[in-house]
Order: structure tokens, then sequence, then C-alpha cells
């Protein structure tokens, strides 16, 4: 225990102490039965309420840091991991291993190149949503995961002013014949290892 809090706590357990016996002197309770029912109610009101209080202010104050710590926290995680994911989508439930490119200016914008004939484009253009998974780092134990995001084809008229507003994208390949880009937004991650509990991140 922190000596602040234990400093906090023997303040309120003296005010209770006091409070209780004031309250029974006012009122002239007497007997020993009534007298104990009577401080032990005054106190337990008194002792239970600032506890209570401080626990909630607690527990808000560490909501606020861990929302503003988010973007940060998405960030520092995936600059310890790989650019390859694992990459399921839906109605045909094609699972398989991609390499993505983190878009410069989104941190949660994800490009990926793949064959425009493959069963992932085919489910994509149905499914919208898909899934992801990274590995798992090998000394910190970090890994990202989602079930939440966004998936989009660029469309080929649309290639070039993509490719030309986010230049990453030509790390993936060099070539984009019989290509196609693949936009994914994570719109909530899951975020583990082993210094921090799991830890969900929200994007707007």
């Amino acid at each position: 225990m922190y000596l602040k809090r234990f400093i906090q706590l023997f303040i309120m357990f003296l005010v209770a102490i006091f409070l209780s016996l004031f309250i029974v002197s006012l009122f002239n309770i007497r007997g020993f039965i009534a007298q104990a029912a009577a401080l032990t109610i005054i106190g337990y009101v008194f002792l239970t309420i600032p506890l209570t209080v401080l626990t909630i202010l607690k527990q808000r104050k560490k909501f606020k840091r861990n929302i503003v710590d988010t973007t940060d926290l998405f960030q520092n995680a995936w600059a310890n991991l790989e650019n390859i994911i694992v990459l399921s989508t839906y109605g045909n439930g094609t699972t398989s291993i991609v390499t993505v490119k983190q878009s410069h200016d989104k941190i949660n914008g994800f490009y990926v190149v793949t064959d425009s004939k493959s069963k992932r484009i085919e489910d994509i253009r149905e499914h919208a949503n898909v899934c992801f998974s990274t590995w798992y780092h090998r000394e910190t134990g970090i890994r990202i995961s989602s079930n939440n995001v966004h998936a989009e084809i660029i469309l080929p008229f649309n290639l070039k002013a993509e490719i030309q507003q986010h230049p990453e994208i030509k790390e993936l390949s060099d070539n984009f014949h019989d290509k196609v880009v693949v936009k994914l937004t994570v719109l909530s991650a899951l975020i583990e290892s082993f210094q921090i509990n799991p830890t969900v991140v929200t994007f707007d």
C-alpha cells in the first residue's frame, strides 16, 4: 500500500470514529447494543462513501490515461513487429499470410497487393469486413489482432492517384499488372504482450 493511500485511510478512519461518537452523543443514544449498532452503521457509512469516491476517481483517471495513450500504444506495438499478417476473409473463409505496408499518414491504414483473381478478392467484394493477426514478438510477446477491419479494393482508375499519394505502396510490388491493391482500415484492435494486460484500441 502506498504511503499516500495509507494516510488517506487513516484520516477517514479517525473522521468516521469522531463523527460516530458525536452523533451518538448528540442524539443521546444509550445502551451498549444501541450504541454499538449506531457506531457501526454511522462509521460504516462515513468510511465507505469516501473510499468509494476515491476508487471511482482513480478508475476514471486511469481510463482517461489509457484513452490518450491508445494511439501511441498501437504504433509502438506495430513498430516492433514484422510487416507480415495472417489475413482472413469471410465468404469462402480464405486465410493466408500476406505482406502489408502501413500508410505513411494514417497509423491504422495498411496496404496489401494481391492477385486480382484470387479468392481473397472475391470474398472482399462480397464482404468488406476482414480479420487479421500478427505473429507474436519472440521477446516481448507483442501481438496485434482484429476482427474489425474494413477492406477497400482500390479500383484501377484510382490506382495511379492512390500510389502518387501513398508511394509506400510501391514497396509491395514493382508490377501491378493483374494485381489489386487493397486498403485495410483497422477500426479496432487487440494488443497483447508480456508487459501489459490485453488492451483494446479503437479508432475514429
